[in-house]
């Protein structure tokens, strides 16, 4: 979404910067976000940063461009952290603030912003917005779209009942739609399947289910003999999959790949092969667990 964002910010008259490191501390934050705008920081102190930042901005503003900060998981910033983030908006030029803050984050940053410590920078906000999760409707509409963006024309065929079974085991959130959509178009492929429905989608879940269950066995030590069959199993699967596509015209909807969430954005379209990768680091990856599943976030911007 963030980088859907910054491909279509205008450049002569936006400078903005990404963070996406937010596991910072206050003295690490004002060096990342130096370094972020392309600012030398290596071996510079606190105070001489925040001069070069101040001068940085004004020569930003002086060209009529504005200063855009970007600080992506921002729920992960500490105390200390999201205090200095506001102190940074108090670069200003007469009444007109250098730099502007947009963070994006999960839910947990919704508490933060709510709890009586911030009541400083929540005055400092300009906007906020929660994305909820998506309706039955939306879901079905968000799948096609993306679907088309990689050029399916109908193949294989998505029957209302998948829809149905992907919504209510999603609960409409995109990041686990496209979990979900990514293990059946996957499921799909290896078995040539020209339709789709619940039943597949349930297959899905049930694997996914099993992945994030926690285990009730006592944790025991990997048998490297299994560990190389499993490796060895993944890359034929690889390699069957991919003479698969050399074999035979590629349909559109191998392309199904899922490296962001943007309605409208084409950088979903990527390559099948990213599939055996996604799919051998799966196979071969340690249980998951529901607390490693994507949750949809909020965004605040700040002044």
């Amino acid at each position: 979404m963030v980088r859907n964002l910054l491909a279509h910010l205008d450049q002569t008259k936006v400078a903005a910067a990404h963070l996406v490191s937010t596991m910072l501390d206050a003295d690490d934050l004002v060096r990342s976000v130096c370094a972020a705008f392309g600012l030398p920081t290596k071996g510079t102190d606190k105070g001489s940063l925040l001069a070069d930042l101040e001068e940085y901005l004004k020569s930003i503003a002086s060209k009529g461009k504005r200063a855009l900060l970007i600080v992506d998981e921002a729920q992960n910033l500490s105390p200390r952290a999201i205090e200095e983030l506001r102190m940074l908006s108090n670069f200003q030029v007469g009444d007109r603030a250098l730099l502007q803050s947009f963070l994006v984050g999960q839910p947990e940053l919704r508490r933060i912003m709510q709890h009586h410590t911030m009541q400083q920078l929540r005055q400092r906000v300009i906007a906020s917005y929660h994305l909820g999760p998506l309706d039955r409707d939306e879901t079905e509409r968000y799948i096609e779209h993306r679907l088309k963006h990689v050029g399916w024309k109908g193949d294989p065929k998505v029957e209302g009942d998948a829809y149905e079974a992907i919504y209510a085991f999603t609960s409409g959130i995109p990041r686990r739609i496209n979990l979900v959509c990514n293990r059946l178009m996957l499921a799909g492929f290896l078995r040539d399947a020209h339709s789709l429905t619940a039943a597949d989608v349930e297959v899905v879940a049930q694997e996914l289910r099993r992945n994030w269950a926690p285990s009730c066995r006592p944790a025991k030590v990997p048998d490297p003999r299994r560990t190389a069959s499993t490796t060895v199993w993944t890359n034929l699967a690889a390699i069957s999959a991919q003479a698969k596509v050399s074999a035979r015209s590629r349909t559109p909807w191998m392309n199904w790949a899922i490296p962001a969430c943007t309605a409208g954005s084409r950088v979903w379209k990527g390559p099948f092969p990213h599939f055996c990768r996604c799919f051998a680091r799966w196979c071969t990856s340690s249980n998951r667990s529901p607390s490693r599943v994507p949750r949809y976030g909020t965004e605040e911007r700040f002044a």
